[in-house]
């Protein structure tokens, strides 16, 4: 009975995966190859389900009047803030409803990413991207951050790059703000005249505007400031960012048939730029910031003073 029951019994289950890890003389790696399983794509699409499902969820945040449920213990499991939040004794660790006063849709490409660990930003609009940057930076997602971050670079524009300056400037992130800052550079005349520039924050455009690499005439630099005051009309942060433009280097002739008609530059200062103009030796000049660029050519009319000049 025994020996019958046995062999109803049949292999152990291990025995056939044995067998083909042995099979055709299965090297050292290969059999640590078979002890390894790697599945974590099924997992992940198995809880990217869970995203904003009401199965098992145990917490409800209300973002712009709609509700979205989660589950606390993925939260915190993904972010420190989240555990904070949820576990760490404050009001919201016994409340079922959580209202967040955050921008929808950035909330949900992040919740999105927090499930599945994955957010297509091709997809998106710009300003959600800054959005979800923002939310990144909040709730500590520091790769989230650096990925975006590492995005933003590679679609910096005329039309986005002020807007895409402002964040990183106001998320700390330096990396992208010397991007932004270099790209300016190379684009300084073009900036100026485009509508974003009125856009700028008031510490963006100072620190732009205090760049020696922001190369433009002084004259187009002042008409842009100018119409940033008009468009920001705090006396404070006037006064501020015109403080940044060096009227020593524009002529007679543009301070006072451009700039004092303007009534901007109180006259004091104006006398002040005049007689730094025609007193100093050493102007605070601008200029180009070109790398990997030989200058010394034909191209840029550079003329030879001694030895030879190549084209």
């Amino acid at each position: 009975m025994s020996s019958q029951s046995h062999k109803m019994a049949g292999p152990h289950p291990l025995s056939a995966l044995t067998a083909a890890c042995n099979a055709s003389s299965v090297t050292k790696a290969g059999i640590a190859g078979c002890e390894e399983i790697e599945l974590t794509g099924r997992f992940s699409e198995q809880m990217a389900q869970l995203c904003m499902s009401y199965d098992y969820s145990d917490v409800t945040f209300i973002v712009e009047d709609e509700k979205l449920p989660a589950h606390r213990v993925i939260l915190a499991a993904r972010s420190e803030y989240f555990r904070a939040l949820l576990y760490g004794g404050l009001s919201e660790s016994t409340q079922h409803e959580i209202q967040l006063k955050i921008p929808l849709k950035a909330f949900k490409a992040l919740l999105k990413y927090i499930y599945s660990g994955s957010m297509s930003l091709s997809q998106m609009k710009e300003e959600n991207i800054l959005d979800t940057l923002g939310l990144a930076n909040q709730y500590g997602f520091t790769d989230l951050e650096m990925a975006i971050s590492d995005y933003l670079r590679q679609v910096l524009s005329l039309n986005n790059v002020c807007a895409i300056l402002d964040a990183a400037k106001l998320f700390g992130l330096e990396g992208l703000t010397n991007v932004c800052h270099s790209f300016l550079d190379r684009n300084a005349g073009e900036i100026l005249q485009h509508e974003t520039f009125r856009t700028l924050s008031e510490d963006s455009i100072c620190s732009l505007l205090l760049r020696d690499s922001f190369f433009a005439p002084e004259v187009q630099i002042f008409q842009a400031v100018y119409d940033w005051c008009k468009c920001n009309a705090d006396g404070r942060s006037v006064d501020n960012v015109v403080s940044k433009v060096r009227f020593s280097l524009m002529t007679l002739e543009q301070l006072l048939g451009v700039v004092r008609p303007s009534g901007i530059l109180d006259p004091d200062h104006l006398l002040d730029a005049i007689a730094e103009k025609t007193a100093s030796t050493q102007l605070p000049y601008r200029g180009a910031l070109w790398p990997e660029e030989n200058v010394a050519c034909n191209k840029f009319n550079s003329k030879t003073i001694q030895g030879e000049l190549r084209s």
